[in-house]
């Protein structure tokens, strides 16, 4: 399936996926609990923790969390 941003455009006579899609976007089961597993407990709580602040403050602010501009992250 194609996504937004990915379109097919004609290269020699065959239709050709240009931009992204599905498929790179996702990661397996296993790729997944990896990279979940590679993560300290600790830095997980310590992350949200952060997380809860800083989306609490964008909002407090008017400012967007996601996608964050440098000057919100400054």
């Amino acid at each position: 399936m194609i996504t937004t941003g990915a379109e097919l455009v004609p290269v020699d006579g065959a239709r050709v996926v240009v931009g992204h899609t599905d498929i790179d976007r996702s990661v397996s089961n296993a790729t997944r609990a990896r990279i979940i597993d590679a993560v300290p407990a600790n830095t997980s709580v310590a992350y949200a923790r952060q997380w809860t602040a800083f989306t609490a403050w964008t909002a407090e602010h008017g400012r967007i969390a996601l996608p964050a501009t440098a000057e919100t992250l400054a």
